[in-house]
Formats: structure tokens, C-alpha cells, sequence
């Protein structure tokens, strides 16, 4: 299919500079732990068009180039920090990137209910949590193809937008969890292991999806929806692997043995996922996590539910790999099943 310009734009989340403006959440007098720099001329001058800032007023605009510790849980590096000269305010606007995965089944390009998607958007940053939104779209001339529109959203405003045929199926399960939509699951309550699951294999989705987002390319035939190719394999498989442990199982037992793959032809895929995580984790590693830094020659170790959740989230970097990066072990009488 060939695909307009107009059209590629809505298909590759292109065209107009958006931003996100988040008011009054930064500190004035900086953080700790946060790198700032000024913005370019160029960009300057769009902020202040885009802001609608006259001419007479001065305004200091800074780049954040470096964020660490807990502040990386509500910064993220590119923001923008807006402070206005000789105005005494405690904290400071902050402009963010617009992120807007859009992810079009080709029948139906541009058709985005936009007003639901920015309403879930600001659920989730007034909340800093993750909101999700599954609605069906029966508007008379798509109605007989289940056309429908599925939304993710992360703590800092990035949205995941499926516009598709059967888009309440993406997924599956884990989204089903999270926010039923079937007549015979909206009175059942979800337990809490399967919940903490899906939500888990739903944020592992999402940054894979963003990773590809991030590095993608851009062609005239074009179904961005086939990015999603991939994806959900492992969500499945992390959703899997969180739920083979039940609520039976206390939290803060070491009930879960992690088989570090040291020989055979898994050793490499290894080696890469593990040099990952220790670069991207190393600064703020789990005592768990900086044992396995401190001891390469170690075989295998022993974590409780919290801490496998955390090893899980790390299915988000791409050289995990579903067979060949580590194995886990069920102990005791937690669970008889073994899997990798």
C-alpha cells in the first residue's frame, strides 16, 4: 500500500514538534544527582515560540544531560528544565518529548481517539503509574471488523497506541488481567500473583517496544503494526514465568534458583545479557545483583519472589534471550514444575 505523506507522518509519529509540559515538579535549586546543561540558540527559540513566551521576559532553559538514583524515577534524560529569571517560584517547569508509539494496522491509519489517549495520559503522570486503556470502536463501517484501540501508557507520559482489528487479543493475557473486558471476568478478582505478573510482562512489552521505536526505519509501504513481530513472544514468556509461582509462595522466601549458564552453547547470550545489566544496573544494583557482579565464577543463586521480579524486569534489554540466558529452578515445595 502507498502511503501518503500525511499518512507516513501519522504512521511514523512524525510532523509537528510536541511537547509535554509538566508544571511546577522541579526543583529550582536543581537535584542531586541530576546533570544539567544549557539548550542550544536554535532550540531556544523554538521553545519560546512553542510556549508562547514575549519577547521582554527571561527564561533559562537547561537540558538535563545525566540522571541517577531515585531521581530516574521521574526525570528522564532529555527533559527540559523552564526557569523564568526573576521570578521566585521553589519549583521550576519541565518540558518532555512527546512519545507516541503509534502502531497502525494498515486499514486503519489515522484513526486514533485521540481524547481517550491524552486522558490516559494524564492519569499516569498525575499518578506516576502505569495506565492502560482497551476500548472497541464501533462507529458503523468498521464495526463488523472489530476495530478497536489499545493503550499503554508509562509513569512519564510515553503511550503505546495499538489501532487495529481485535485489538483487545494484543497481548492477551497479561492486558486481560490488568483491565478485564470479558462479561464472565469483570466480577472475579484477578490474584495478586497474576497481577503482579501481567503488569511486570506489560512494562517488558513496553520497553522492547520502545527500544524498536527508538531504532527504527522508516519506508514508503509500510505496517508500523509489524513492529509489534516479536514482542509478544516474550511477554508471554515473562507473564509465564512470574505465574508459575502462586500467592502459596511467601514473598520474602528464597524460593527460586537462577542457574547462571557458564558452559555450552548458551555461554555467549549469556555473557551479553549479564555485561548489559551490570552496565545499565551496576551504579544502583540490588545486594543480589552486586553478589553476581562480585563473584563471576558463580554458579548459581537462591532469590525470594521480590528479587526474581526484579531479575524478570531485566527481559526488557535485548540479549536476553527466552532459552539460552539462565535457568530457573523451583525450591523446595514451591512449585514441582522446572522450565528455562
Amino acid at each position: 500500500m502507498s502511503v501518503s505523506s500525511k499518512q507516513q507522518e501519522l504512521v511514523l509519529g512524525g510532523g509537528v514538534s510536541d511537547w509535554l509540559v509538566l508544571s511546577q515538579i522541579y526543583p529550582s535549586s536543581g537535584i542531586v544527582g541530576v546533570v544539567e546543561e544549557p539548550v542550544q540558540p536554535e532550540l531556544r527559540s523554538e521553545l519560546r515560540r512553542y510556549l508562547n513566551i514575549d519577547d521582554s521576559m527571561l527564561v533559562e532553559f537547561c537540558t538535563i544531560v545525566s540522571v541517577k538514583g531515585i531521581s530516574a524515577e521521574w526525570f528522564l534524560k532529555g527533559d527540559i528544565v523552564c526557569r523564568y529569571v526573576g521570578i521566585r517560584e521553589d519549583y521550576a517547569d519541565v518540558l518532555r518529548s512527546r512519545c507516541d508509539m503509534l502502531l497502525y494496522h494498515h486499514r486503519f491509519i489515522g484513526r486514533v481517539d485521540w481524547s481517550r489517549v491524552e486522558r490516559v495520559r494524564s492519569l499516569a503522570i498525575e499518578h506516576h503509574r502505569w495506565e492502560v486503556d482497551r476500548v472497541r470502536m464501533d462507529d458503523g463501517e468498521w464495526s463488523e471488523m472489530r476495530f478497536g484501540q489499545t493503550v499503554l501508557c508509562d509513569p512519564f507520559g510515553r503511550t503505546m497506541v495499538y489501532v487495529g482489528p481485535r485489538s483487545k487479543r494484543l497481548w492477551g493475557r497479561p492486558f486481560e488481567q490488568v483491565d478485564p473486558t470479558h462479561h464472565k471476568r469483570k466480577d472475579i478478582v484477578t490474584p495478586a500473583y497474576r497481577m503482579s505478573g501481567a503488569w511486570l510482562a506489560l512494562r517488558v512489552g513496553f520497553h522492547r517496544m520502545l527500544h524498536k521505536w527508538e531504532t527504527r526505519e522508516y519506508h514508503e509501504r509500510h505496517d508500523s503494526s509489524l513492529m509489534l513481530n516479536g514482542v509478544e513472544d516474550v511477554v508471554h514468556r515473562v507473564y509465564g514465568m512470574r505465574t508459575k509461582f502462586t500467592d502459596r509462595v511467601n514473598l520474602h522466601d528464597r524460593s527460586v534458583r537462577i542457574r547462571l549458564r557458564k558452559h555450552g552453547k548458551g555461554f555467549k547470550k549469556m555473557r551479553k545479557f549479564w555485561v548489559r545489566v551490570f552496565e545499565e544496573e551496576g551504579p544502583t544494583a540490588s545486594p543480589w545483583l552486586q553478589k553476581i557482579i562480585d563473584h563471576p565464577s558463580m554458579q548459581w543463586i537462591a532469590l525470594n519472589l521480590t528479587e526474581y521480579e526484579e531479575l524478570l524486569s531485566f527481559c526488557k534489554y535485548e540479549e536476553w534471550d527466552m532459552e539460552n540466558t539462565y535457568k530457573v529452578e523451583a525450591i523446595g515445595n514451591a512449585n514441582s514444575t522446572r522450565w528455562k
